[in-house]
């Protein structure tokens, strides 16, 4: 796509140039039309164009002028003019500019079309000879640093093995020592690096596994020669020694500083895992396998820790437990019903304090949380609906859940969300009753000829008669009674005003049929009696 400005103080040429460039090929963009050089730098600047096109006599800023500062804020940008026969002085002047060629006015079609397409070919070519450029700086400043991790990667996490014969001629290639002995992985990795890429963001989580690398770089050069690579989220630490003894040592070494150093220089939490020792080098990823199975284990770990693999790890146990996930899902609904999370906290402290004594199988917790919470949702429309509203529609507990390695951060977050969703269910149910008040006084003032009993007015609200009635005198500061009669003599008052009605006839239109009733209540609300009233008010 070639994107071209057109510069021409007059206006039907420059729309006309402009149309004749876009008929002649739809690659072709006119990005932007200009008057004069001032408007065209103007442009020029906002739109970076490929190419300019312009005319010479131009007032407030010529083409010769235009080329020339084109020459020197943007060089990179080509440059053709137009001109009459009267005009050679001027194109001489900008053809020294770095002008590319000029066209006579009238331009004839064939040769600006010809002119473009040369112009097109020759910025492809220019992109195309930059990208080699910068391809080949990259390869001579980068390749063999990540040649070198690939084949790493490749051979110690992949598990392909490579011959004992094959696998010397690559370490030769990338410049990878090694001696004869044994042959270890240690791991370090971020805990919960899934939510700390969402909460923190993708460039942060990559600041901090810089970080993390040179500190356990430095760390582990204190002890041996060690390579190092990342395996998506996993800094995998690669060393050999003479034998398993001393190889152990080391290892033991190296994850204590590592440890130290990253707790003394950062407030990151990680884990620290080490893969059993192997004779050779090709056999590698053994060790990287046993270390990944062993970061598991932090899934009980409540802070940084090292899981010392060469230590007899104890089995999870693989069993489900349906009293203590039932005594989970009474907390969840007791706070849904309560607004209180209190009761969640101590259900979920309960729950987890109970698979970490147990050592529950991971997967088998995470499973029982997403059933748990999924059975919440479809049968609690009120959770559903607020859930929705603050996580969105597309919300899913399970990649929720995904996104935490520890059962401590599971339980944090999960009870952070509850609360948040129970937060937004009293809003709603707060905004429900407040319209609800508001149609039961509707009702009321539209029906005050009517019988209107609390009962009544519950069935239409679809709410507990009691809770109704506490419900509005909170947010009404009266109570219902108080309030229909209220309506009631406001109305009678009114009524009154008119000589027309008697006393008793007034009575009965507001909803009273006895009038000794209706005069006893009126002095009650007023102070003196409806014919009273009436007298003071004539």
């Amino acid at each position: 796509m070639l994107r071209i400005l057109v510069v021409d103080d007059e206006l039907p040429i420059r729309q006309g140039l402009s149309f004749i460039i876009s008929d002649l090929d739809p690659s072709y963009e006119i990005i932007g039309e200009a008057a004069n050089g001032y408007e065209a730098l103007l442009l020029i600047e906002e739109t970076k164009p490929d190419l300019v096109i312009t005319d010479i006599k131009m007032p407030k800023m010529d083409g010769v002028k235009l080329v020339k500062r084109m020459s020197e804020w943007f060089p990179e940008i080509k440059k053709v003019v137009l001109s009459g026969f009267d005009e050679f002085e001027f194109v001489r002047e900008v053809m020294k500019e770095g002008v590319l060629d000029y066209l006579l006015k009238p331009v004839v079609e064939s040769q600006l079309h010809e002119l473009l397409i040369k112009i097109d070919r020759d910025l492809e070519a220019e992109k195309q000879s930059k990208l080699d450029s910068l391809s080949m700086n990259m390869k001579f400043n980068e390749s063999m640093p990540l040649l070198r991790d690939q084949f790493l990667q490749q051979l110690i996490c992949s598990g392909k093995r490579l011959a004992r014969r094959d696998a010397g001629e690559k370490l030769d290639y990338y410049n990878i020592e090694v001696m004869d002995g044994m042959y270890a992985v240690s791991l370090v990795q971020l805990d919960n690096h899934r939510y700390l890429q969402m909460s923190l963001g993708t460039e942060q989580l990559k600041i901090n596994q810089f970080i993390v690398k040179n500190i356990a770089q430095e760390s582990a050069a204190l002890h041996a020669q060690c390579h190092s690579f990342y395996q998506d989220t996993i800094l995998v630490l690669v060393y050999n020694v003479k034998d398993q003894a001393s190889l152990e040592h080391i290892q033991s070494s190296i994850a204590s500083d590592i440890f130290r150093n990253l707790k003394t220089y950062t407030k990151l939490r990680f884990s620290i895992s080490s893969g059993r020792a192997v004779a050779q080098f090709q056999d590698l990823n053994e060790s990287y396998e046993s270390a990944v199975s062993q970061l598991g284990y932090r899934f009980y770990r409540s802070n940084s820790s090292i899981i010392d693999g060469n230590a007899k790890l104890p089995r999870f146990l693989e069993a489900s437990f349906p009293k203590v996930t039932s005594e989970l899902q009474k907390g969840w609904l007791d706070s849904l019903s309560t607004g209180d999370t209190r009761k969640l906290k101590g259900a979920f402290a309960n729950y987890c304090q109970y698979h970490v004594n147990q050592f529950t199988q991971p997967s088998l917790v995470i499973l029982e949380l997403s059933n748990t919470f999924l059975s919440l949702q479809s049968d609690n429309v009120r959770f559903k609906e607020a859930l929705i509203d603050c996580f969105g529609v597309a919300f899913s507990f399970v990649k929720f859940l995904d996104q935490f390695d520890t059962l401590d951060e599971i339980r944090l977050h999960t009870i952070n969300l509850f609360s948040e969703v129970i937060q937004h269910m009293q809003v709603i149910d707060q905004k429900r009753e407040k319209k609800s008040i508001q149609q039961v006084k509707s009702y009321i003032i539209e029906n005050y000829r009517e019988e209107i009993t609390l009962g009544k007015m519950a069935d239409l609200v679809f709410m507990n008669a009691n809770y109704l009635s506490e419900l509005f005198k909170i947010q009404c500061n009266i109570n219902f009674i108080d309030y229909v009669t209220q309506v009631r003599i406001d109305k009678a008052k009114s009524l009154l005003k008119n000589s027309s009605y008697r006393t008793y006839e007034v009575g009965e239109l507001v909803g009273y049929d006895d009038p000794a009733y209706f005069s006893k209540v009126f002095k009650k609300m007023i102070g003196v009696s409806p014919s009273e009233y009436r007298n003071l008010i004539e």
